[in-house]
């Protein structure tokens, strides 16, 4: 009896995958930094009407806190712009810019333009690929450059403009712009523009992880699938040290290269690294490697219970952008489990519709592409599931 109380509680060697243990919280909002954003929208708020107005504008109260935040929505948007033209200035491609609750995303056949209401105040995000590999730190820095250059810039046409209501929020709302991204800060897994630079400019394994990061997303981004990722590359992905700047993006990295050329075993092990990090991932980011786990629990470990869980916990993920289609690769692991043919017909053809709509070339598109048709071919029946 007690022998089999013990096999019970036998830890797996991936307990997160497992759920035996649970994956890391997302970290809350650090108080002081949150103390220090309410106290400069609070004192703007304050000043505006009162002392910088001396109370002969003709604006209500009520719509001299809608001006301040259209301000702060034009300087994100001004910020997020300056990464986009300074992107393109280095060669990389425009994949997506959210900026306040609109969205912007490069798709296949086009552009998408989305409102986002859970990021109403959630400030913004520039997601830009290099088209090739060279010289690629200096490049990046310069991408990161760019949104606090143009922040800086916008403090001289603020001064140049006659004094009034939207002036003095342009003024508040840059001022706040430019603590949170001229402070070398981590929130969540994503970084401000200073602390990108500050790692770029130090040697160390930090720099080796995010050089190696930005090589493959070079070669990602033009067609060459995981498979063929130059080994001694990925290798500087697991560099240990260098504190935890870009260590989550690495173990994702090494996942994706593990689950084209490894057996399942490794697999499950480098999924489990990566979900060990998810506290360091951005929304985003998390929900994809919940729903990655309930894929693996579907398809690889046949366990519905668990894969179900998985995608209950992506479904609960804070600041993470809904996207058509996002969770159907999961859903039809799943289906395969249950043995719900239709369902897994269904499943399986929306998420080939969902990496359709990705930007291309991207070779890890095109590889998971391939993992989907294989899927298919597992069951005799069900060869013609392609859209």
């Amino acid at each position: 009896m007690c022998e089999n109380h013990a096999d019970f509680h036998r830890m797996s060697p991936t307990p997160i995958l497992d759920r035996q243990q649970t994956a890391p919280a997302q970290p809350p909002v650090k108080r002081a930094r949150s103390l220090a954003i309410g106290a400069a929208i609070g004192l703007a708020l304050l000043f505006i009407p009162g002392n910088f107005l001396n109370n002969t504008s003709s604006f209500t109260p009520l719509a001299e806190v809608a001006v301040f935040f259209a301000g702060l929505f034009c300087g994100v948007l001004l910020h997020e712009l300056g990464h986009v033209a300074a992107g393109i200035a280095v060669g990389f491609e425009f994949r997506r810019i959210l900026a306040g609750p609109w969205m912007l995303t490069r798709e296949t056949c086009g552009y998408s333009l989305r409102f986002v209401p859970n990021h109403l105040l959630g400030g913004g995000y520039t997601l830009m690929v290099p088209r090739s590999p060279e010289h690629l730190l200096r490049r990046f820095s310069v991408f990161a450059a760019g949104g606090a250059l143009t922040t800086a810039l916008l403090f001289l046409p603020i001064a140049l403009l006659p004094w009034g209501p939207l002036t003095v929020s342009l003024l508040f709302a840059n001022l706040i712009l430019a603590c949170c991204s001229w402070a070398p800060l981590e929130f969540r897994g994503s970084y401000t523009d200073a602390k990108i630079i500050q790692v770029l400019s130090r040697q160390g394994p930090a720099a080796e992880r995010l050089a190696a990061v930005l090589y493959l997303m070079a070669l990602d981004g033009r067609g060459t699938e995981p498979s063929q990722w130059p080994p001694q590359v990925v290798a500087n992905l697991a560099a240990p040290g260098g504190g935890r700047a870009y260590r989550a993006a690495g173990r994702i990295f090494l996942h994706v290269y593990a689950r084209e050329t490894a057996p399942p075993a490794e697999v499950a092990t480098t999924l489990e690294q990566a979900l060990a990090l998810a506290g360091e991932m951005r929304g985003d980011l998390r929900r994809s490697y919940f729903a990655e786990a309930a894929f693996w629990q579907g398809l690889t470990n046949r366990n519905a219970v668990l894969a179900r869980a998985w995608l209950d916990d992506a479904r609960a993920v804070k600041g993470a952008v809904a996207q058509k289609d996002w969770d159907a690769a999961s859903l039809a692991a799943i289906a395969i489990v249950e043995g719900n043919e239709p369902q897994f017909r269904e499943h399986l053809k929306r998420a080939l519709a969902f990496l359709d709509r990705q930007p291309g070339p991207s070779g890890c598109v095109a590889a998971a592409r391939t993992r989907l048709i294989k899927i298919s071919q597992l069951q005799p029946d069900l060869h013609d599931s392609r859209p």
